[in-house]
């Protein structure tokens, strides 16, 4: 009984679904520059029963797609095997159902991921629950770089899920105008999945127009690999927004940060490796184009927008500051000497008039050799930020 009551409800999301979208919404570009009220969010009407036939279980060994516009169940942990490629077609809806356990999807080491929507046709992944925490998230394993001792690793969301090798252009496959729901559901070891973990992704996949939506933990961490991700939205998550370990190379452009008023933590949080920081490669992403908005509400006297752990570089241009308290925050010795002797760039950076303080020292540095490394910080008050041509393919706070 509970399961056919499960697939109507799929069944009736299917139907608004597809009355709701339409080819000819037109794109707008989204350019923030300070913060406003926040808006009451206002996610897709409620999902819709499949076809209980379609149905996504188990581990996928041979190709499988999912056809444009359909609505099909994740059941279960689904890991798509080295070899095989899930395709999912545009403006489809894959839906979790948390009551009856973790729903997440594995793309595994050789496996790949073709998912193509549009910026007016998306393909969504969400929860019969709307809550943060309903469904696991997006996992990608793959074999470009890492620097842990011998260059692999196994996911903390389960010993069987191997990541890491020695292939930067490693390519998983191709995500793009894909928004991910209410991720951060706990597995059975009390770990929470983000909205994308992607793990020694390589710089062959192609990742762009991505929304984490109201997850209870990440938005998106990136564990080593050189993926390069553009136009990536954070919106309303618990945790940090965008995470980075392990000696992550890649970068990106066009981020967009959202805090929700009732939580929300770092915009960047990002380290080299936490139990060595002495191992390289170190984590150097190179970001432009980032728009980081807080919430006053949400974010207490403690928190900043971008924090820098150990062993981790960046190269970061045009970046715009709102609604923190503090700006960046630099945790540790090593990410202060990587600025003091120009390894560090960043450049192009405005904070918002609430951002009381720019930089924050928490580490052994001594405070004026500390402001004599920040004020290599080139600032700019005609940054911009992120531009984002956001369409309906994500959705607001």
């Amino acid at each position: 009984m509970k399961k056919n009551f499960f697939y109507l409800f799929i069944a009736f999301f299917a139907i608004v679904a597809t009355v709701s979208c339409t080819d000819d919404e037109p794109n707008v570009i989204v350019k923030i520059n300070e913060p406003g009220e926040n808006p009451t969010p206002t996610p897709d009407p409620d999902p819709t029963p499949a076809d209980p036939e379609k149905v996504l279980t188990g581990k996928i060994t041979e190709d499988k797609t999912v056809g444009a516009g359909e609505t099909w169940v994740l059941d279960g942990i689904v890991v798509v095997e080295e070899g095989a490629t899930l395709t999912i077609g545009k403006g489809a809806t894959i839906i979790a159902n948390p009551n009856d356990g973790v729903d997440a999807l594995f793309i595994n080491q050789g496996a790949m991921i073709n998912a193509v929507g549009t910026a007016s046709e998306p393909i969504v992944m969400t929860s019969t629950v709307r809550e943060r925490g309903s469904f696991g998230g997006v996992v990608i394993l793959g074999r470009a770089p890492i620097n842990v001792e011998g260059g692999e690793s196994t996911s903390e969301l389960g010993t069987e899920y191997k990541y890491g090798g020695n292939d930067p252009a490693d390519n998983s496959g191709v995500m793009k105008f894909v928004r991910v729901e209410y991720a951060g559901k706990k597995n059975s070891s009390d770990n929470e999945f983000n909205g994308f973990s992607l793990y020694a992704v390589g710089n062959g996949t192609t990742l762009e127009n991505l929304q984490a939506y109201y997850g209870s933990d990440d938005g998106f961490e990136f564990f080593g690999g050189t993926v390069v991700a553009n136009n990536l939205i954070s919106t309303g998550n618990e945790d940090d927004a965008i995470d980075w370990t392990e000696g992550w190379t890649g970068g990106g452009e066009n981020w967009l940060i959202e805090l929700a008023e009732d939580d929300g933590d770092f915009g960047f949080e990002a380290s080299g490796n936490d139990e060595n920081p002495s191992l390289e490669p170190y984590s150097k992403p190179v970001i432009k184009n980032v728009t980081i908005r807080g919430n006053a509400i949400s974010v207490t006297e403690e928190k900043s927008a971008i924090r820098l752990k150990s062993g981790t570089n960046i190269d970061l241009q045009n970046v715009l500051i709102t609604g923190y308290p503090k700006g960046i925050r630099f945790d540790k010795d090593q990410s202060v000497t990587f600025l003091k002797n120009d390894e560090m760039v960043i450049k192009g950076v405005k904070f918002g008039s609430d951002v009381s303080t720019h930089f924050v020292n928490k580490s052994d540095i001594a405070d004026a050799d500390f402001q004599a490394a920040v004020a290599k910080i080139e600032l700019d008050d005609n940054a911009s930020g992120a531009q984002i041509n956001r369409g309906s393919w994500a959705l607001d706070l």
